[in-house]
């Protein structure tokens, strides 16, 4: 695999990262930062790409991980992760979140994509990148709609966006 290795900024965790896909960067380590897991929660990560979010949120002793990811790819790093680090309280799937069908969760944390041009010539040609860049699998209002089916009342949403 076309991989490497890296800390998570700020953290003593180290993770896989595929080369080719959306690497941990500054928005990541904002989120991390940002969000507030209590002991016993359901997390919810969409778009959880090499897991590092989940990964962060297990420091807070979550009930349960999920994370959800459109590329295979995505999904095998971050179980490779989970299991170097001895994260056993996850699940992953591998589908559109508009798809996914999991109880209400606790808390969402998600990084979405932030471009909603549909301009090929104007999109990354890597498909890993232009995903994760570009509006084309998951509109905003799409990210919306799916926040409010599957977060509990009282729950928290975090989300970084331009």
């Amino acid at each position: 695999m076309n991989r490497t290795t890296d800390f998570l900024p700020g953290s003593k965790f180290k993770i896989f990262q595929h080369k080719d896909m959306f690497r941990i960067n500054t928005d990541t380590f904002a989120l991390a930062t940002f969000m507030m897991i209590k002991k016993g929660e359901i997390v919810l990560d969409i778009g959880t790409n090499n897991g590092a979010l989940l990964i962060e949120a297990s420091r807070f002793s979550p009930k349960e991980l999920i994370g959800v990811d459109i590329f295979d790819e995505a999904t095998d790093i971050a179980r490779e992760n989970f299991n170097e680090l001895h994260i056993e309280n996850y699940r992953l799937y591998t589908c559109r979140v508009q798809d996914l069908t999991v109880e209400p969760v606790d808390v969402i944390l998600c990084n979405p994509p932030y471009f909603n041009q549909m301009n090929k010539a104007n999109r990354n040609p890597n498909p890993y990148l232009e995903a994760a860049r570009h509006e084309i699998f998951l509109p905003l209002v799409e990210l919306l709609d799916c926040v409010n089916r599957d977060l509990k009342s009282h729950g928290r949403f975090y989300l970084i966006h331009r």
